[in-house]
């Protein structure tokens, strides 16, 4: 005897339909633009009546900045995720940081549709204020922990030894990251191999713990 399926709640229900909603806004801003995207055209692309998408997103904006809460959520997630995972010393971290490279310029360069939608976010930004006030905050929250984790692991040295504060070198390092991404973009893969993230990453952990180094031999407090 089958068993009955089990029904899914009216709260399921609208999460499914959040959830296609978003899905199909990812695909058509990727496509056409924010400016060319509209929340009918939202609502074709997902299969839905206009009330359906209407019901969930007063706007576009919403839906925008629902999509990039969203990612900036995954990519602080995924930082977390690795520097969690094993050892907190100066080898254990130097690990972790190229791992973390690796998969951050993985996640840039693998996935067209967000490359799409991150330009997306980028010139909306530059036209709009608020949107730029609201796109900075989100961003800024992702490399809170980025922030976090350069702070814990600067301790495995002197500040003086980095050069700049941990908060300077976390703005350093996002900012290399997205700059080898919009190179790989517009020069091709052959440009940027998979690995130049970690080994710049690598490089700068190494000449931090040098520096380190030369200052104790020079006598200078660390």
């Amino acid at each position: 005897m089958k068993s009955k399926r089990k029904r899914r709640t009216q709260a399921e229900r609208r999460l499914e339909t959040r959830e296609q909603v978003l899905a199909a806004a990812s695909r058509v801003f990727a496509r056409t633009g924010f400016h060319g995207t509209s929340l009918d055209a939202v609502a074709e692309e997902a299969g839905f009546s206009r009330g359906a998408v209407y019901y969930n997103f007063a706007s576009k904006e919403e839906l925008f900045l629902e999509l990039l809460d969203r990612r900036c959520a995954e990519r602080a997630r995924d930082i977390r995720e690795v520097f969690d995972t094993g050892g907190d010393d100066i080898a254990s971290t130097t690990e972790q940081a190229q791992l973390a490279a690796r998969e951050a310029l993985d996640a840039m360069i693998g996935d067209p549709e967000w490359r799409a939608l991150y330009l997306e976010f980028l010139a909306h930004a530059a036209r709009d204020a608020a949107f730029r006030r609201a796109f900075a905050r989100r961003t800024n929250d992702m490399r809170a922990t980025l922030d976090e984790v350069v702070a814990e692991r600067a301790r495995l040295v002197d500040e003086s030894a980095l050069g700049m504060s941990p908060k300077e070198l976390a703005i350093v390092i996002d900012a290399m990251g997205v700059g080898l991404w919009a190179h790989h973009l517009l020069h091709g893969p052959r440009s940027v191999s998979p690995e130049l993230f970690a080994d710049a990453v690598g490089l700068m952990v190494d000449g931090v713990i040098a520096r380190a180094g030369g200052l104790e031999r020079a006598g200078v407090q660390t």
